[in-house]
């Protein structure tokens, strides 16, 4: 009996040092998507990286007061009510092992000002400017994100007409493309009720346009091209170091509805982001022309992968082209897309996608949707 008091007593002492049970908020994922370490800062995007959160609740954001130090700024915002879990404290300490060469990152817990965390981005004020905003997710997380601005590409463009804007940053002719094959490793993705694996569909579909593309003479380059386990985060440093001209992210859907099928495709949009900062108009100007290449190439992919799978599966639904905020999408620098090519929670529809033949068809579409993007086809 007393054994079993004392090893109570442990865990309900362990848990309350690990977790403020009056906090209202639990972070669920921290990430840090780069966009390299070049010294030479005019070489890198005009995002030279990003700090997104997602949360279990509404997030509310103090900005402190930026202190000087050493000829560079600390810019420090407090965010209350965060619950400080195990999983947290492992975020944090693979956050700091990601800092850039450019600034770095600090996330700690405090009680002062407000009890929560403490975000401290130490920068050259030469070289970076801040921003955040804040947004929904798929899946209802909460979310803030916090950019890491390229200041002298900025005031280097400041005054540049749209279309220098548009060539240093959003360039079709950009040197490759990304595919990005969804999941991998130890995370299946969806699993059908007959053991299809999401993993192994992404796979097999992106290597095939990865072949094709290759094919057209187009440098393509994979987050994964086996079945390996690559974070979130490390999938869009990946891309945004590859200088890349676009990015493709394929996934297959599933839903409690076993009815529900058809091919659907997402991007990024700034109507999904409720900016908290004003922006420099060029800046401005970027986000526009990017959100808006976002939606162009989702709607190429869209267009040309249902042209080529209604040839064998003529009842395919058109789930259509839309919006929304995924872990993904948020963190490239460049225009990108996320299609779900099927449902494995329907029966029909998974064994269409389990099938080669349908594969070499959803492939032949996502290759023509980015080429027919990139060549201003569609």
């Amino acid at each position: 009996m007393k054994i079993r008091t004392l090893a109570r007593t442990l865990v309900v002492t362990f848990f309350a040092q690990c977790i403020s049970l009056d906090a209202a908020i639990v972070v669920e994922k921290l990430m840090h998507h780069r966009s390299g370490d070049n010294k030479n800062v005019l070489e890198l995007p005009l995002e030279l990286g990003k700090v997104v959160f997602y949360l279990s609740n509404e997030p509310h954001v103090t900005a402190l007061k930026e202190e000087s130090r050493n000829n560079k700024k600390v810019a420090s915002f407090v965010l209350p009510d965060i619950a400080l879990t195990p999983a947290l404290n492992q975020m944090l300490t693979s956050l700091k092992q990601s800092n850039s060469a450019h600034y770095s990152v600090n996330i700690s817990p405090v009680k002062n000002p407000e009890q929560g965390l403490l975000l401290s981005i130490t920068y050259d004020p030469n070289y970076v400017t801040i921003a955040h905003d804040s947004f929904v997710a798929i899946g209802m997380q909460k979310g803030l994100v916090f950019y890491l601005y390229n200041k002298k590409l900025l005031d280097t463009i400041q005054n540049k007409e749209l279309p220098v804007l548009q060539t240093a940053c959003l360039d079709k002719k950009k040197s490759s493309i990304v595919i990005d094959c969804g999941h991998g490793g130890n995370d299946s993705g969806a699993v059908s009720p007959s053991g299809i694996l999401e993993k192994e569909v992404a796979l097999e579909i992106g290597k095939k346009v990865s072949q094709l593309l290759t094919k057209q003479g187009y440098q393509v380059h994979m987050t994964r091209n086996s079945d390996a386990t690559v974070d979130i985060d490390d999938r869009t440093t990946f891309a945004n170091t590859h200088n890349a001209g676009l990015l493709v992210s394929i996934h297959a859907n599933f839903a409690g509805n076993i009815k529900a099928s058809g091919v659907e495709t997402f991007f990024l949009d700034g109507a999904l982001l409720k900016q908290q900062d004003s922006l420099q108009q060029v800046m401005q100007g970027y986000k526009t022309q990017l959100y808006k290449s976002n939606y162009v190439l989702s709607r190429c992919l869209q267009e040309k992968v249902l042209s080529y799978v209604k040839t064998k599966n003529p009842q395919v639904v058109d789930r259509k082209v839309k919006k929304a905020v995924s872990q993904l999408l948020i963190g490239v620098t460049m225009p990108a897309a996320l299609i779900e090519v099927g449902f494995l929670s329907n029966l029909k529809e998974s064994y269409y996608l389990k099938d080669e033949e349908y594969q070499n068809l959803l492939s032949k579409g996502i290759a023509e949707g980015i080429v027919s993007y990139l060549t201003n086809l569609c």
